[in-house]
C-alpha cells in the first residue's frame, strides 16, 4: 500500500478529482442524448495521458476497440438479455482490463507501434461507417436518485485500480470508461445511446491521437502534443455533432411526415 500511496503523482489525483466531476455531470444532466455527449469530452483520457506519460501507440487503439466492446456488451446483457446492470457493469470492466492486460502482454513495443497505422485506418474506417449506420432510438429520459456520496467511492476505487495497472495497461487504461461506469449505470432505460456514441469517441480521439504522434515527430513534448490534440477534436466534434443534429432532424421530420 505505502508504495502505491508513493507512486501517486499530482495528475493521478487531478484524474480522480475529474472523473468524479464528470461523472457527477452525467449523473444529474436529464436526456440520454446530454449523457452522451458528456462523456465524450475527453478529460479523463487527457489526465490518465499525463499520468502515464507515454507516446502514443497501438495500445491507445486497442483501448479503444475494447471501449467500444464494453459498452455495447453492457447494452446487450442488460438491455437484450435482462441482466442486473450493477453486475454486468462489473463484469463487462473486469473483462475490458483482463483483455487489456492479456493483449498487451503479448504484444511488444515494437510490435504496437508497427500496428499503429493499420489500427488506426481501420478505427476510422469502422468509426465512420458505424456513426453513419448505428440507427437513432427514442429512449427515455432518466436521472437516478441515487446521491452523489454514495457514487463517489466507486469512482474513487475503479480510478485508483486503474492507476495501480497503468503500467500493465498502457495506454489502454486513458480509454478505459471511467466516467462510462457510472454513465452506464445512470443511463441503464437508454444504453443505445451510449453504444450510438461511441463511435463518435473512435474518430475524434483518433484525430487526438493522431495530433499527438504527429506533435512527438516534431519533437513536441507531451503537454504540447495534448494541446495539438484538443485542437484536432474540437474541430472533429463539431463537424460530427453537426451532421448529427442535421441526420437527426431529417429523421425527426420524416417520422412526422410519416404520422
Amino acid at each position: 500500500m505505502s508504495t502505491i500511496l508513493s507512486s501517486i503523482q499530482a495528475y493521478d489525483v487531478a484524474l480522480l478529482l475529474v472523473v468524479t466531476g464528470q461523472a457527477a455531470l452525467v449523473a444529474y444532466l436529464p436526456t440520454p442524448a446530454m449523457k452522451a455527449w458528456a462523456i465524450t469530452v475527453p478529460l479523463p483520457f487527457t489526465l490518465a495521458s499525463l499520468s502515464l506519460g507515454i507516446q502514443v501507440d497501438g495500445s491507445h487503439l486497442i483501448g479503444m476497440w475494447l471501449l467500444f466492446g464494453f459498452t455495447l456488451a453492457v447494452w446487450y446483457l442488460h438491455a437484450r438479455r435482462r441482466w442486473p446492470i450493477l453486475p454486468v457493469i462489473v463484469g463487462c470492466a473486469v473483462a475490458y482490463c483482463l483483455l487489456a492486460t492479456t493483449i498487451l502482454g503479448v504484444i511488444g513495443p515494437a510490435t504496437r507501434e508497427l500496428l499503429w497505422w493499420p489500427l488506426a485506418i481501420l478505427v476510422a474506417a469502422a468509426g465512420m461507417r458505424l456513426f453513419e449506420r448505428l440507427p437513432r432510438a427514442n429512449e427515455p429520459a432518466h436521472r437516478s436518485p441515487v446521491p452523489l456520496w454514495l457514487k463517489v467511492p466507486i469512482l474513487l476505487l475503479v480510478v485508483s485500480m486503474l492507476i495501480a495497472l497503468k503500467h500493465q495497461l498502457q495506454g489502454a487504461m486513458t480509454l478505459f470508461p471511467m466516467v462510462g461506469v457510472i454513465a452506464c449505470y445512470e443511463a441503464r432505460h437508454s444504453l443505445w445511446t451510449q453504444v450510438r456514441q461511441i463511435p463518435v469517441i473512435m474518430v475524434s480521439i483518433l484525430g487526438m491521437l493522431t495530433g499527438m504522434r504527429a506533435a512527438a515527430a516534431a519533437g513536441l513534448g507531451l503537454v504540447a502534443g495534448l494541446a495539438v490534440g484538443w485542437l484536432i477534436y474540437a474541430i472533429i466534434i463539431l463537424l460530427l455533432h453537426r451532421q448529427r443534429s442535421a441526420v437527426d432532424a431529417r429523421i425527426a421530420a420524416e417520422a412526422a411526415d410519416a404520422a
